[in-house]
């Protein structure tokens, strides 16, 4: 899609991204992000709500054989926004079975990005709409935000927006598009 829009439009290709909910944000933030061309040709990536196993490479599963290859980034850093809700009952903030994986819990997720990028483990959080959005930016704070996790307390498996939507009926306090975009 890459080649065909850049060869049939005026792109600014070093203003490509990738963001997705769900499956989406797997495809995003695991399959392009950990691919070692189109991690190039993508300048960030921003899953929402998504199921990702480790960044790094690891040895394939025994059973049932894994459909996916051992992450081969073709960059570094690679810009990561991750946005997960804490009470996601489809994709589990803090990890577990899932498709035969074993899913890593979200933080440990960011915090593999973060070390790929040459950013360490550790973070500062920042408490946001009175607590009800944590904030963790990666880094010794000389670098750009390059990896940053929002964590929305008892969100659900949803792309946060403030108007009501199909995931979220009631809608969210804050709108995750925004975030991205900015």
């Amino acid at each position: 899609m890459i080649t065909y829009f850049s060869d049939s439009y005026c792109l600014n290709t070093s203003r490509i991204y990738a963001a997705g909910k769900s499956n989406g944000a797997a495809f995003a933030g695991q399959t392009l992000a950990c691919d070692h061309v189109l991690s190039q040709a993508i300048a960030a990536f921003a899953p929402v709500s998504g199921a990702s196993t480790s960044p790094t490479p690891r040895k394939p599963s025994a059973t049932p054989p894994q459909s996916s290859r051992p992450a081969t980034p073709g960059r570094s850093p690679i810009p990561i926004l991750e946005l997960h809700g804490s009470a996601d009952t489809t994709i589990p903030y803090l990890g577990g079975p899932r498709n035969w994986e074993c899913l890593p819990t979200v933080p440990h997720w960011v915090t593999e990005w973060a070390e790929h990028d040459g950013l360490g483990s550790k973070n500062v959080g920042s408490s946001l709409y009175g607590g009800r959005l944590i904030e963790y930016e990666f880094g010794n704070g000389g670098e750009e935000r390059v990896v940053t996790h929002y964590e929305t307390i008892g969100g659900c498996h949803c792309w946060p927006s403030t108007l009501p939507n199909v995931d979220d009926a009631d809608g969210t306090f804050y709108n995750a598009t925004r975030i991205i975009m900015v």
